[in-house]
């Protein structure tokens, strides 16, 4: 039930301020699906626009659309504002423990970021050079997405490291 308010009011008019804190665990889980549903979408969108057709093209490309929607969702609709100022906002509005958050969260995506391109480039220098028959982008639309999932992780992986690493707030009655 806790996963369905924070959804609910983002595109029922409420405003973030008003919606209920998501538990550190649907944020966390959010971010799962995040991370992880973009590749099955992409895996799908490459198998829909060409090489291996489906039988039915439509339903794999309506399918792999939903997967490559549903990361957006999670991430607009469940993570908690304070995130998304942390990432988002200039140093300057934050204070000196949240600019601190944010140099971490930064420094880990450049550090996986890094780590996942040189893998990327160390796979095409090996299937471009070997006759093993490994997979190589061929087609315009297998670069766009492989450009665009680098995008993609490039924004949310600050996000995902808040997420895992932040305490919830505290209550301001207690």
């Amino acid at each position: 039930m806790s996963l369905i308010r924070p959804i609910y009011g983002a595109f029922c008019g409420l405003n973030r301020a008003a919606r209920p804190y998501a538990t550190p665990l649907v944020v966390k889980a959010a971010m799962v699906v995040t991370l992880i549903a973009w590749p099955f979408g992409s895996a799908l969108a490459f198998g829909a626009y060409g090489g291996e057709t489906p039988a039915n093209e439509f339903w794999t490309l309506a399918a792999s659309m939903a997967l490559l929607l549903l990361p957006a969702v999670a991430l607009i609709a469940v993570t908690p504002r304070q995130i998304h100022r942390i990432t988002g906002d200039r140093v300057c509005g934050l204070d000196v423990f949240e600019a601190d958050q944010r140099r971490r969260a930064f420094a880990f995506a450049h550090k996986v970021f890094a780590a996942g391109a040189l893998i990327g480039v160390a796979y095409l220098a090996a299937a471009s050079g070997a006759d093993a028959g490994w997979w190589t982008p061929t087609r315009p639309q297998h670069w766009v997405t492989i450009l665009m999932s680098m995008a993609f992780y490039a924004v949310v992986l600050p996000t995902a490291y808040l997420a895992w690493t932040m305490r919830p707030p505290a209550d301001e009655d207690a």
